[in-house]
C-alpha cells in the first residue's frame, strides 16, 4: 500500500548522471511521488521558475560543487521556493564543512549516494510534512504543542525554560519539578499535553519517572502522549524498562537543544500529519485507522502507544517486504537521530505482545531486519 500522501507530492530531481537520475526517477515514481527531472543548473531553473515543487533532490557535486550550492542558494533566496524542502545528495563523502554550508543555507538534509529507494521515500515525506506542517503553522492551522518538562535539578529547569522561549512559535512549555506537579497538569483536560520529557532519577517528591510514566498510561488520555524518559546514564538493561512501562523515546544527558528541538519536532510533527489522507486498513480481523490511531483484534480495542501505532503504520503500509532497523526508526522518529540497540527490539516486543496472533506475523529477518508476513498462512 502506498502513502497517499505521496501521490501528493511533486519532487524535482537535479542529477548530471542521467543513470542516477533515471535510477531515482523510476524509483520516486513507484513509490506514488510526481518526479519532473533536470540534468543541469539551467533547466532546474527553468522547472523551477514554472513549478512548485513539494522537495528538490539536488546533486552536491552537479557539474561543479559550485554549481549544486548556487541552486540551493537561489531556491532559498527566491521568496516562492524558500520554503520548499531540499534534499543534497553527494556521490563521494562530502566534507563535512561542505555540509554544514549546505544546511546553513537552509538544505533539509544531506545524503551520500546511493541511497535506498525506500529510506529516502521516507526522508522525503518527513521533510514534505514538516514544510506543510510549518505552512499551515503559520496560517494558524495547527495549535502549538504543549510540552510538559519534569525535571528536579535546577539548572536543567532553567536550560528547558530558555529553550521553550527560543522555540515558542512552536511549543507551550511546563516545567515542574516533581512527579505530583507532572501528574496535576497532565489531567488538566481543557489543556492537553501533547509530549512529557521525564526526567527518570526524581528525587523530590514521592514519585520517580517510572511512577509518573505508568500512572501517565492510566490516564483517559495517557495513550496519546508523546512520553519521553531522560536519563544521564545510557543503560540499555535501564532503557528496556523505561520501554516496557510506556515510553516512546529517551533522551541522554547532556544533550543539545539542536537535538531536542529535531526530537519533539519530529516525533510530534510525524504523529500529527501522518493520518491526514490516510484511509483506516483491514487486514483480516486486525483493524487501523492511522486518523485517529485506533487499533482493533476482531473488533476489540488495542490500546497502543504513540511509537506502537507508528510502527503498525509502517508495516501495514509495507506489507510482505524487508524493513531495516534504519527505515523503522526514521520512519517512526521522524528525524535520523539512532536509538539504542535495544529500543526497537524492546517496542517491537511490546507490539507482538499486545496484537497477539497478529504480533507473530511480524517476523525477524537476521541481516535484513523485519518483515510483516499477510501472505503466509492465508488469512
Amino acid at each position: 500500500m502506498t502513502d497517499k500522501r505521496s501521490s501528493l507530492a511533486r519532487i524535482l530531481v537535479v542529477e548530471d548522471c542521467p543513470e542516477q537520475r533515471d535510477l531515482l526517477a523510476g524509483g520516486l515514481a513507484a513509490e506514488g511521488f510526481g518526479v519532473d527531472t533536470a540534468g543541469c543548473g539551467e533547466s532546474a531553473g527553468r522547472l523551477l521558475a514554472n513549478g512548485r515543487y513539494d522537495c528538490v533532490l539536488l546533486d552536491f557535486n552537479l557539474e561543479s560543487r559550485e554549481e549544486g550550492r548556487r541552486i540551493l542558494k537561489t531556491i532559498k533566496d527566491d521568496p516562492d521556493s524558500r520554503r520548499t524542502p531540499v534534499i543534497m545528495m553527494s556521490g563521494h563523502a562530502a566534507s563535512y564543512r561542505a555540509l554544514a554550508a549546505c544546511l546553513d543555507l537552509g538544505a533539509a538534509d544531506c545524503l551520500n549516494k546511493p541511497v535506498p529507494i525506500e529510506l529516502l521515500s521516507t526522508k522525503i515525506r518527513r521533510v514534505v510534512d514538516e514544510g506543510r506542517a510549518a505552512a499551515a503553522r503559520e496560517r494558524g492551522a495547527f495549535a502549538i504543542y504543549r510540552v510538559l518538562a519534569v525535571e528536579d535539578d535546577d539548572e536543567v529547569q532553567e536550560l528547558y525554560k530558555a529553550f521553550f522561549q527560543l522555540h515558542r512559535s512552536e511549543f507551550s512549555g511546563v516545567v515542574v519539578a516533581t512527579g505530583d506537579e507532572a501528574l496535576r497538569v497532565l489531567r488538566e483536560v481543557s489543556e492537553p499535553v501533547a509530549a512529557v520529557l521525564l526526567d527518570w532519577r526524581l528525587e523530590r517528591g514521592s514519585l520517580d519517572g517510572l511512577d509518573v510514566l505508568r500512572e501517565l498510561r492510566r490516564l483517559p488520555c495517557g495513550a496519546d502522549v508523546l512520553a519521553f524518559l531522560v536519563t544521564s546514564i545510557d543503560d540499555e538493561r535501564g532503557i528496556r524498562r523505561a520501554f516496557e512501562a510506556g515510553a516512546d523515546d529517551y533522551l541522554v544527558k547532556p544533550f543539545g537543544q539542536i537535538e531536542l528541538a529535531a526530537r519533539l519536532r519530529g516525533r510530534l510533527r510525524r504523529q500529527e500529519s501522518v493520518g491526514n489522507a490516510s484511509p483506516p486498513v483491514r487486514r483480516g480481523d486486525l483493524e487501523f485507522d492511522p486518523v485517529t490511531g485506533r487499533a482493533a483484534l476482531a473488533g476489540a480495542a488495542v490500546e497502543l502507544y504513540p511509537t506502537e501505532r507508528e510502527l503498525l503504520r509502517v508495516f501495514l503500509a509495507h506489507p510482505d517486504r524487508p524493513l531495516s532497523r534504519d527505515f523503522l526508526w526514521e520512519s517512526v522518529r521522524g528525524c535520523q537521530v539512532r536509538a539504542s540497540g535495544k529500543a526497537l527490539t524492546v517496542q517491537l516486543s511490546n507490539l507482538r505482545r499486545k496484537l497477539g496472533a497478529w504480533g507473530k506475523r511480524i517476523e525477524t529477518w537476521r541481516g535484513a531486519g523485519y518483515l510483516f508476513n499477510t501472505r503466509f498462512p492465508p488469512l
